[in-house]
């Protein structure tokens, strides 16, 4: 090996070494960040007619377990479900009434039906007659409280669906746009790593709503399978009105 082909490879080698540690200070420096994920650089030996002259850096890949980042979007999907179910439930427990305090539907109900006793040994008796009026009321207006949470309910159901299924469009169309940009990108034989991370962080955002399985292809793409099976192809970027009654378990 000659002097100038020693010190070409040798300068390949340092070119390498110094995008590996451009590499790990940006993945210092973004540790904190939400969505970012740690970066590798590889290098891929250069040779002709078997004779090696040096390395080439390879472009940034992301250091991520697949396995893990499903998980996580279920996980993500489940919290999500749960909190809206609470959000739409503890309003309508709390008007059935408090236990404790005797004042649920059982109770009211049990009380009428012994004052409807009491009076029924006596129905000319003005205090009891007064009681199952009283009691009656009470258990009218705890129906009409109910009732009333219920609509309440129903009516921030549709608000939130509303509200879901144009955020889901949005990210679905971000998704669409950050995959066109990845087979750009990956058929240039650039990175795509920044593009995947800021893909990612969409495609959360749809997970946030609804239980997703996420299938990649080798060009880039990616397909969005909900539990249910149905695919939602982010090129789509519209979520039909049937996809209204999966927002809500």
């Amino acid at each position: 090996m000659g002097l100038e082909l020693s010190l070409s490879t040798a300068r390949s080698g340092l070119a390498l070494l110094s995008r590996q540690l451009a590499q790990a200070s940006a993945d210092i420096a973004n540790a904190g960040t939400a969505g970012y994920t740690d970066k590798t650089v590889q290098g891929r030996s250069l040779a002709a007619s078997g004779q090696p002259f040096g390395v080439r850096a390879l472009p940034a890949e992301r250091l991520v377990d697949a396995a893990l980042r499903q998980r996580l979007l279920s996980a993500r999907a489940g919290d999500a479900a749960a909190a809206t179910r609470e959000a739409m439930l503890v309003p309508i427990e709390r008007a059935h009434g408090r236990i404790a305090a005797g004042e649920s539907l059982g109770d009211l109900s049990a009380r009428l039906q012994q004052d409807l006793l009491a009076l029924r040994d006596a129905p000319a008796d003005p205090l009891r007659q007064r009681a199952v009026v009283t009691a009656a009321e009470d258990l009218v207006g705890r129906f009409h409280a109910v009732g009333g949470a219920v609509l309440a309910a129903r009516q921030e159901a549709h608000d939130r669906m509303t509200a879901e299924v144009a955020s889901l469009n949005a990210a679905l169309r971000e998704v669409a746009r950050l995959t066109e940009a990845i087979r750009t990108e990956l058929a240039s034989g650039r990175s795509v790593a920044d593009l995947e991370d800021r893909r990612d962080a969409a495609i959360a955002g749809i997970a946030a709503s609804l239980d997703i399985t996420v299938l990649h292809a080798r060009d880039g793409g990616v397909t969005l399978v909900t539990r249910g099976g149905v695919s939602l192809r982010p090129g789509d970027g519209v979520i039909h009105s049937w996809l209204n009654r999966m927002l809500l378990p």
